[in-house]
């Protein structure tokens, strides 16, 4: 069975916005998934309170590192992470 053709008519979309490969990512998470450790190095330098923070699936940064195998990311994200818990024990000490 075969549907006539529609010209100009594109389907509703809902889901997320397409990302553009060849600007850089936008948050942590996208630097993890597209394996950019440098833009992911900087992200965590920037603000090291978003490692903690889980995306829309309920994963925390620190999951999709040990999902993707960097090691040495890995190792970064939980001295950072020992870092702000410290912090924020002598903050509330």
């Amino acid at each position: 069975m075969t549907y006539p053709r529609q010209e100009g008519y594109v389907p509703p979309y809902d889901g997320p916005a397409p990302m553009d490969v060849n600007s850089g990512p936008a948050n942590l998470d996208e630097a993890i998934k597209r394996g950019m450790m440098k833009e992911t190095y900087e992200f965590i330098e920037s603000n090291p309170e978003q490692i903690n923070i889980p995306g829309f699936n309920g994963q925390t940064p620190l999951h999709l590192v040990c999902f993707r195998g960097a090691d040495n990311l890995a190792q970064v994200f939980l001295t950072v992470l020992t870092t702000v818990l410290i912090l924020l024990i002598l903050i509330r000490n």
